[in-house]
């Protein structure tokens, strides 16, 4: 807030200003819920806005803070004492709205519900209905005047016998995240309690963002589209609700995911090939792209590949047909992708084209360049289809016409569920290969993503693959003396690891996996138990031999730090092994004393661990 008392009053600004409340340049302006205004009558007319927390706003928009206007402004509200009593009525609405807000942080049980109404209507719009109450329920007549009340805590009288105090009464965190969800989207009537209470349910201060569109609404419920619909819908996919269609309502217990029945029944003739969807005859859209639909009396989630073929089924028509010369290349596509979302049941003559084989898929795997590259082959009988064959100069992977004339009918639905493993495993197309390129994405189909794939076709790993795989890495510290210098090495069946630093850094970020320059994954989770202490070990190397290579297979250090790694690690409960010349190192520094460079008093006061880093000082000075 800006106190006059704190203003220089040898500044020109406060000169001009105080010119002009003296000269009777300031009058009162129009307020709104949220500011004070006042006039200032200069050429051109400036207006100075308060706001409640008293921080002024001045139209002429000078980089001088603050300008003549505003001390003029000031000057007025000293005299007619507007401006203290605008802050304090803010101070005392702030007040209520903290002790409803703190009152709703406060540890309690719910002590008032909603239940959200969901109508579909004949013309097929959806809307949204909300009914509150304790242990009887009471519909919302005016969404937006129950949102509004529950941000500010105003009272609403929802019908004679119930009325909604936010003050006293309490949400369940679920049925808060409902009102939170349709606030983003509903606009409030008012932004304050004084604004609701003085029946002002505009917004009258002017926001500094364009206000949200109003929702539409019939009656007491707000009509559902676009995103406000998405979001509703993703909403009561976990929350129970009621669903009215017409004049029926039942409860749904959630939006439950689930795959439809449907059959496509292929008949193919001299001059067509027809195709007649059987079984969603009886759907209704309830969002635009079918993710959402109604059937057998119940709202359902479809899956991706189901959705996309139900909208096009329900705006455009069940029956789709393609001329003879376009059915041989349309059943290259149609049969396998059909499949993948229903059942093909071809007709008699079709049918007698028609050669079906099991599918036995298989997967080659390598590592080429430090990437994972997966080869897919699916194999029917003795056809071989390769699903990522090149176009240019070969057969399309999906061709099923065979060299008899007959046509082969695809299992759509199991290639599809093995090219979606790889697809999320983050593989992207390259020839008629697939390759996986991150770390990050490596490591997860190494670890996970090979076992699934194990599950649902043949698996040929190469040898640079199984390298990759990450393997355990179980070894021991090793130290030995080297020209005067103590050299530290991670040794694995006799052999220093290939990359010291990576593997002692991954260890202490406490990373269950770490990745050579050679691409082979280590698991370090046996080596944990030295997290602790495996940071100190970075810290001295890079004090002792700062210009060590990252991939290093040793890291140095002064001699005199032998005791204390050797120790720090056997503390830490790892195995540790020292050459002759490195334990001499030790005893010797653990053996020489050089108290007699200490006074004796002081020698007389120090402890045992205090004479022994004494002893190890010297040793580094002498």
């Amino acid at each position: 807030m800006i106190a006059l008392e704190a203003l220089s009053t040898e500044t020109q600004a406060y000169q001009l200003g105080e010119k002009l409340y003296r000269r009777g340049s300031v009058s009162h302006g129009m307020d709104m819920s949220d500011t004070l205004s006042y006039d200032v009558g200069t050429t051109p007319s400036q207006t100075v806005s308060f706001s409640r927390s008293g921080n002024a706003v001045c139209t002429c928009g000078g980089q001088r803070e603050p300008c003549e206007h505003v001390i003029a402004a000031l000057l007025a509200t000293e005299n007619d004492g507007l401006l203290r009593r605008f802050c304090r009525d803010g101070e005392l609405e702030l007040g209520q709205r903290m002790l409803t807000a703190l009152t709703r942080a406060m540890p309690g049980g719910e002590t008032v519900r909603l239940m959200t109404v969901l109508r579909l209507g004949e013309d097929g719009k959806a809307s949204l209905g909300l009914s509150i109450g304790q242990e009887r329920l009471y519909a919302v007549k005016s969404i937006p005047d129950l949102l509004t009340c529950f941000s500010i805590g105003a009272t609403l009288e929802i019908s004679p016998k119930f009325v909604y105090r936010p003050n006293v009464m309490r949400f369940s965190k679920e049925d808060e995240r409902l009102l939170s969800m349709l606030s983003s989207h509903v606009p409030l009537k008012a932004d304050s309690l004084k604004a609701w209470e003085n029946e002002d349910h505009s917004m009258e201060s002017e926001p500094e963002e364009p206000p949200l569109k109003a929702v539409p609404s019939d009656g007491r419920f707000l009509i559902l589209n676009g995103p406000f619909l998405q979001s509703v819908m993703r909403f009561l996919e976990t929350h129970s609700f009621v669903l009215q269609t017409g004049d029926e309502k039942q409860i749904q217990n959630g939006i439950k995911k689930e795959e439809l029945s449907l059959c496509f029944a292929i008949s193919l003739t001299p001059t067509e090939l027809c195709v007649v969807t059987e079984g969603a005859e009886h759907l209704r859209l309830i969002t635009p792209d079918a993710r959402y639909v109604l059937t057998n009396g119940y709202v359902t989630h479809l899956h991706t590949a189901q959705a996309r073929v139900c909208r096009l089924l329900l705006g455009e028509g069940l029956k789709f047909r393609y001329p003879a010369k376009e059915a041989e290349e349309a059943l290259a596509i149609l049969l396998p992708a059909l499949s993948a979302v229903g059942t093909v049941a071809p007709s008699p003559e079709l049918n007698a084209r028609l050669v079906t084989s099991p599918l036995k898929a298989a997967v080659y795997l390598d590592v080429i360049n430090s990437n994972v590259e997966a080869r897919v082959e699916f194999h029917y009988g003795d056809t071989l289809l390769l699903p990522f064959a090149a176009a240019d100069g070969q057969e399309k992977a999906g061709a099923p016409t065979l060299s008899d004339g007959k046509m082969l009918l695809r299992d759509g639905r199991t290639e599809a569920e093995l090219l979606e493993l790889f697809s999320d495993a983050g593989f992207v197309v390259r020839g008629e290969k697939i390759v996986l390129r991150r770390s990050k994405d490596i490591l997860a189909f190494c670890t996970q993503g090979v076992t699934e794939l194990n599950k649902r076709c043949e698996v040929y790993a190469s040898q640079s693959f199984e390298r990759v795989k990450p393997r355990r890495f179980v070894a021991k510290a090793a130290f030995h003396m080297r020209g005067g210098r103590l050299v530290f090495s991670l040794l694995e069946n006799g052999e220093a690891a290939p990359e010291l630093t990576p593997i002692l850094k991954a260890i202490s970020q406490r990373q269950q996996y770490v990745r050579l320059k050679t691409g082979e994954f280590l698991d370090v989770r046996d080596m944990m138990a030295l997290a602790p202490v495996v940071q100190e070990l970075l810290d001295a190397a890079e004090l002792d031999d700062p210009h060590a290579d990252e991939e290093a297979r040793e890291l140095n250090f002064g001699a005199y730090r032998a005791a204390y790694m050797v120790s720090m690690l056997r503390m830490a409960g790892a195995q540790t092994e020292t050459d002759a010349e490195a334990e001499n190192a030790i005893e010797s520094l653990g053996q020489t004393s050089y108290g007699k460079y200490m006074p004796q008093k002081l020698h007389k006061k120090l402890s045992p661990y205090q004479l022994r880093g004494s002893d190890w000082l010297c040793n580094r000075c002498i």
